[in-house]
């Protein structure tokens, strides 16, 4: 990890960002157990040529939508990353220069998150920090989440400590999400995974300020802990 991934190679090649589609789009249809074995998954992240083919198979047996056809499309005309296209929900994207370098975050949150980092390893706290480097996969899990990408690589400069975070706002945070920081949990222990909530959960009476609290804290179960963006002082 000697530098900061720039937004054209964050996927390593096309056939990983096409597998990448593939496996979303099981993983929403409930088709991973048919399609994206690990066998698979790992021929045609080796072998980008055929992976186009076998996505367009897989979309044409399943009747996919045409916004899957759409994002395939944008893929293979040259696109290495879906997020340099898709917008992801509502959250906000934005391209930003780091250190002589165009990154896209997903979120404004990502942003705030990496303008902290990279003051810090300015400032020599940090050795380096990489955006999305890598993904987990969870052998043998055939239906649901069955890998997972945690949004920062850091490792600080005190005893070389590499921990990974991901970035969240409380009212985003899911039940797939806590699935995958049990996942995690269970099959890469050694793992350090820190959760960054843009802000506390609400303490409010409202049900969505119940569910904040009640996801919040199903998370921190799998977690390394849950800190807040407040919380880092730069």
């Amino acid at each position: 990890m000697d530098e900061v991934p720039t937004k054209m190679n964050r996927r390593r090649d096309r056939g990983y960002s096409v597998v990448t589609l593939v496996v979303e789009f099981c993983e929403e249809y409930g088709l991973l157990e048919r399609y994206c074995s690990i066998e698979n998954i790992e021929h045609y992240r080796g072998h980008p040529d055929e992976a186009a083919t076998w996505a367009k198979k897989v979309f044409a047996c399943e009747g996919a939508k045409q916004e899957w056809l759409d994002k395939l499309q944008l893929l293979m005309a040259g696109g290495n990353s879906l997020r340099e296209h898709v917008p992801y929900g509502r959250a906000r994207g934005e391209e930003v220069e780091v250190n002589g370098r165009t990154i896209y975050f997903k979120s404004q949150v990502e942003v705030k998150f990496a303008g902290m980092l990279e003051a810090l390893r300015q400032a020599g706290a940090i050795v380096t920090w990489e955006y999305e480097p890598k993904d987990f996969w969870f052998e043998g899990i055939r239906r649901g989440t069955c890998s997972y990408r945690p949004d920062f690589c850091v490792v600080w400069a005190q005893n070389r400590e590499e921990i990974w975070y991901e970035t969240k706002t409380p009212g985003n945070l899911t039940q797939k999400d806590v699935t995958k920081y049990r996942r995690m949990a269970q099959h890469y222990p050694a793992v350090k995974l820190v959760l960054v909530l843009s802000r506390a959960p609400s303490d409010g009476h409202s049900k969505s300020a119940v569910r904040q609290r009640i996801m919040t804290d199903k998370a921190s179960r799998y977690l390394h802990h849950v800190t807040c963006l407040s919380d880092w002082k730069i």
